[in-house]
């Protein structure tokens, strides 16, 4: 459901919402909620690719699965804005775009646990519908992983489907 800034601003008059996760991928949202809404309410922002400007316009923090995988890039980007660093901010936002247009072409969910494997990770396997990545999106995703910077990407298994 896609909630405006309207709607936020009524559902606060009737109780106290205490964060919302905005996925909608409006990113000019967050500051049309900033206007209308109390500062009571956190904004977090939930797409990957928006992180950035969210961040920028007034979003408290993100919630986007990716940041389970890349922690330490995500609280570098979040760290430089809190700290009005916006061309720190705007390097480490921008080292990550490779993986960004990756999640647009395959999804959040596929990525983030294609990834967390490349990582050494397992977060299970997936929920049908969705399926695996190919081998050859997976080595896609790895060298996308290896162009951000993310230490410890490993090549993916010979066998991976």
């Amino acid at each position: 459901m896609d909630i405006s800034a309207d709607l936020y601003a009524r559902i606060q008059g009737v109780c106290n919402v205490v964060v919302t996760k905005d996925g909608a991928g409006d990113v000019f949202r967050v500051s049309e909620v900033r206007a209308r809404c109390p500062r009571t309410m956190a904004y977090l922002c939930g797409t990957e690719y928006q992180s950035l400007a969210a961040l920028v316009l007034g979003a408290d923090g993100c919630c986007n699965a990716i940041n389970s995988v890349l922690p330490e890039q995500v609280v570098a980007i979040y760290d430089a804005v809190q700290a009005g660093n916006l061309e720190a901010a705007r390097e480490r936002f921008q080292k990550l775009q490779p993986l960004y247009t990756f999640i647009r072409a395959h999804g959040v969910a596929r990525t983030t646990k294609a990834a967390a494997e490349l990582l050494g990770v397992s977060f299970g396997p997936h929920r049908p519908p969705l399926q695996a990545l190919s081998g050859a999106a997976a080595a896609r995703l790895a060298q996308a992983l290896r162009e951000a910077g993310v230490p410890g990407s490993v090549a993916p298994s010979a066998g991976s489907e």
